[in-house]
């Protein structure tokens, strides 16, 4: 049952009913807490996707200073872009920083 995707969008049924999303209707791209990580990136670092302080958030979005490399800032910054919050000129200074 924990594995059973009834809508398709990548998220457990039981991951987004334990999380109070909609499991029967592809939710993924959204973004409850705005918190530049859309609810499949939610699910896949297992953080709650309705509070922005569950360890995936940055005040915007990115912190140039956080450059992990362990993909994570890459998908806030690629889901940032999706949603429109960061437009096509932040990726130079994204990727002159990235790595840091």
């Amino acid at each position: 049952p924990g594995k059973v995707d009834s809508d398709d969008d990548g998220m457990a049924d039981l991951w987004e009913y334990n999380h109070q999303l909609n499991y029967q209707f592809d939710d993924s791209l959204e973004d409850p807490d705005n918190d530049y990580l859309v609810n499949l990136k939610e699910f896949e670092y297992n953080t709650d996707p309705h509070q922005d302080d569950s360890g995936d958030n940055f005040a915007i979005g990115i912190d140039s200073t956080d450059y992990d490399v362990d993909g994570k800032d890459m998908d806030q910054f690629v889901d940032g872009l999706t949603q429109g919050v960061f437009s096509e000129s932040d990726i130079e200074d994204f990727a002159a920083d990235f790595g840091k």
